[in-house]
């Protein structure tokens, strides 16, 4: 992706939905994902920008896992290059906005966090930005392989962003992130469907040459 002026970041977003109760059987291969150093991260500064949708293609999602593991099995996804308090905020100003429309609160779950940082992490190593894996699977094997999540449905929003004023930070600000998705008419839609009721989300930065690179998924599902 170009650098861009400071007044106008690169941002681009994604919307998907997929029904667990229509999945057919996919296998896939586990990649592991290299590690990089932690950047220094700016000072919060509100922002706004324009973003252009990309309509996501249509996909079955994969055979759920049988959910034996107990929480100790399952990893929990930590690093100094994820924002934990701007991923919480995101969820805040998703449950205000849900509230103010009568909707249920969703319940925040680290595993869906785990499956969201996990998203994030590998759409910056590997330069690119779908709602496929790096394999070419579908996103949702993050709930089977490394994250196993039983689901009805399950909903993934995506943005990213990058910029090069040493004086703005986009990035920290979770209503920046939010408006993105309430812009986009296909993201507010998943953020607000009713049925919904569990959110993680990841929120991955790195500051490199110059250049603030960022990227945010929220993982949302209704439980069987």
């Amino acid at each position: 992706m170009d650098i861009v002026s400071p007044s106008s970041p690169s941002s681009f977003l994604e919307a998907f939905l997929s029904q667990a109760d229509a999945a057919a059987e996919s296998s896939s291969s586990q990649e592991s994902l290299p590690q990089t150093t932690p950047e220094e991260q700016s000072t919060p500064a509100a922002s706004s920008s324009s973003s252009e949708p990309e309509e996501a293609p249509s996909s079955q999602a994969p055979s759920q896992p049988e959910v034996s593991q107990s929480q100790e099995d399952i990893p929990i996804i930590t690093g100094d290059n994820f924002l934990s308090r701007v991923e919480q905020g995101i969820i805040d100003e998703i449950n205000a906005e849900r509230a103010s429309l009568g909707l249920g609160q969703l319940t925040y779950d680290v595993n869906l966090r785990s499956a969201a940082r996990i998203r994030v992490r590998e759409l910056y190593k590997n330069n690119y930005f779908d709602h496929t894996r790096p394999n070419g699977d579908p996103w949702q094997t993050v709930l089977r392989d490394e994250i196993p999540v039983s689901y009805a449905a399950a909903g993934e929003n995506l943005a990213s962003l990058e910029y090069n004023d040493p004086g703005l930070s986009y990035h920290t600000d979770p209503h920046w992130w939010f408006m993105e998705w309430k812009n986009s008419p296909s993201h507010y839609e998943l953020i607000c469907k009713p049925e919904i009721e569990n959110i993680g989300v990841g929120v991955y930065y790195v500051k490199k040459d110059g250049v603030k690179y960022a990227f945010a998924a929220a993982i949302m599902t209704k439980n069987k």
